[in-house]
């Protein structure tokens, strides 16, 4: 959120000069896009690394507490987890970072076209801003999406990781569904079914803003 409130106060700035032109604007409502995007590509990056160790020893300190007394348990190396960590795993889609600069690139496309019509139908400056900011609305949200299916999904990869690494003292894993009002059809359908640890097409998250977890069994 930091670095989203950070982006939308920038634009405003740039969006309240009243000195330049909208069409003379744009060089730098692009270089903050551009900026933001590079920020929250780096930003969450670092912290989804960060989480999935974290979740390993988790998953690892869990484990030993359960069966330490009949074996050693073994975690993945942190190469391992980290180059795993390629996206949101919701089916077809990219890598993290493909997310959030196709978010970005998204977001630029709806300012030009914002300030297209407003030069067309001869806005004045505080409706041009306003419209312009009210585009940002929708990268919030999807950031928001982005961030929240990433964080299943690192939590998942890390301790899917610990886990085959101790295959030969589990069954396999238990589908772990929230269920509350938002729990979506398919993570319904899924809660409670126990999976092969390497069958990874039931490997939360299942679509995006997925909450469901995996536990060992």
């Amino acid at each position: 959120k930091r670095v989203i409130r950070k982006h939308r106060s920038r634009l405003s700035k740039i969006m309240g000069t009243k000195k330049e032109t909208p069409t003379q604007k744009m060089p730098r409502l692009t270089s903050e896009v551009g900026r933001f995007t590079a920020e929250l590509d780096g930003k969450l990056t670092a912290e989804m690394a960060d989480l999935a160790l974290v979740e390993t020893d988790f998953t690892a300190n869990n484990l030993n507490k359960s069966l330490g007394k009949f074996a050693v348990i073994r975690s993945p190396k942190s190469t391992q987890v980290l180059n795993e960590l390629v996206g949101a795993n919701v089916r077809g889609d990219g890598t993290l970072s493909r997310h959030v600069h196709g978010l970005g690139s998204s977001e630029l496309k709806r300012i030009q076209t914002t300030v297209k019509t407003g030069i067309r139908e001869g806005w004045d400056n505080k409706t041009m801003t306003a419209n312009v900011m009210r585009t940002t609305r929708l990268t919030e949200s999807q950031a928001s999406a982005l961030v929240r299916t990433s964080i299943t999904r690192t939590q998942s990869v890390a301790q899917v990781a610990t886990l085959k690494e101790n295959a030969e003292l589990l069954s396999g894993v238990r589908f772990t569904a929230v269920l509350d009002n938002r729990t979506s059809m398919i993570c319904a359908h899924h809660d409670g079914q126990v999976y092969p640890i390497d069958d990874t097409r039931y490997q939360p998250p299942l679509h995006w803003r997925c909450r469901s977890t995996l536990v060992p069994v």
